[in-house]
């Protein structure tokens, strides 16, 4: 029997949980979530991950597959609060005042 492993490839993906967003997702009237993919509608679950592919097709994983099976590229960047400039106190003498000294 041959080894093989995975080929390098980068995907996007969202941990699906009510109330969040997922690429494709759709509400049944029933209150499901499911996904359309190529493979048909398939159901969303709490925890679950919604992986979108290099051509863009998506699929349903297990938080626990999902995991084992790839690692966070780009860690989502935090906005650094701006540090604010001292204030420099500025000379009150008045342009008229100036002109009235000479």
């Amino acid at each position: 029997m041959k080894v093989y492993t995975l080929r390098k490839k980068v995907v996007k993906a969202v941990q699906w949980f009510p109330g969040t967003d997922a690429p494709g997702a759709i509400e049944a009237p029933s209150g499901e979530v499911f996904l359309h993919t190529a493979d048909g509608k398939l159901p969303l679950w709490p925890g679950c991950y919604v992986v979108v592919g290099i051509p863009g097709g998506k699929v349903v994983m297990s938080a626990e597959i999902f995991e084992a099976t790839y690692v966070l590229v780009e860690k989502p960047k935090v906005e650094k609060p701006k540090a604010e400039k001292p204030k420099v106190a500025k000379n009150k003498v008045s342009k008229k005042k100036v002109a009235k000294k000479k």
